[in-house]
């Protein structure tokens, strides 16, 4: 997909530095100090962040590339904000492109969602599955200890990308009705984790009791 065709897309989670070196790709532009990237995760994206970001569009940019691009992380955002932003995706800076990624796409303003073209860069992206076949071989101990680090940064993205990662393993054995039963279960568990408020601690414990074990 030629990302110049719009101005504003969603990007639902996925690895921000795969997404980066496509950008990078993609507008023919480095992201090592360039003042035309702006990359900002925010835990909330409040009014005030949104009256930040439609001050720095304004500006021309300063490249040769003559392109502004915005990458804006976060794990929830408010009505003001989403409002605010919605003017700016209206009538944008030109050559400014915007790019919000999160896990609550379908939370977000229907007014909001019509401005937004739905990236689905996980298509795209090379998942290194190792990861997930060190999880489904792992015994129940060592599950905990990988998934320690995400719940205790509450990190939805990391998490998600896990869940994708043990998924993909898991295909290699989708003849067997067990494992088949635990991919409708990761299925569950990324559709929850996209939901109001979501407890990573009791999605990844499920996933670490509930996936067989497989030598």
């Amino acid at each position: 997909m030629n990302l110049t065709e719009h101005h504003a897309y969603a990007l639902e989670a996925g690895d921000v530095d795969s997404f980066i070196r496509h950008i990078e790709k993609e507008f023919d532009i480095r992201a090592e100090g360039n003042p035309d990237l702006f990359i900002q995760e925010y835990e909330t994206f409040g009014i005030d962040d949104a009256r930040s970001i439609a001050t720095l569009q304004s500006r021309k940019a300063v490249g040769e590339a003559g392109k502004q691009v915005f990458i804006l992380s976060f794990q929830s955002i408010t009505t003001e904000a989403q409002n605010a932003l919605l003017k700016v995706f209206e009538e944008p800076t030109p050559h400014t492109y915007f790019f919000l990624r999160t896990s609550y796409y379908s939370l977000l303003l229907p007014t909001l969602q019509s401005r937004l073209h739905v990236l689905d860069f996980k298509e795209e992206e090379d998942i290194n599955t190792e990861a997930g076949v060190l999880f489904i071989k792992a015994d129940t101990d060592e599950r905990l200890n990988i998934i320690a680090p995400l719940i205790k940064e509450k990190d939805m993205s990391g998490t998600d990308l896990l869940l994708r990662k043990i998924e993909t393993a898991l295909y290699t054995y989708k003849n067997n009705k067990e494992t088949l039963a635990s991919l409708k279960d990761i299925l569950k568990a990324r559709r929850y984790l996209r939901g109001r408020s979501p407890s990573i601690k009791m999605l990844l414990e499920h996933i670490a009791l509930t996936t067989p074990h497989i030598s």
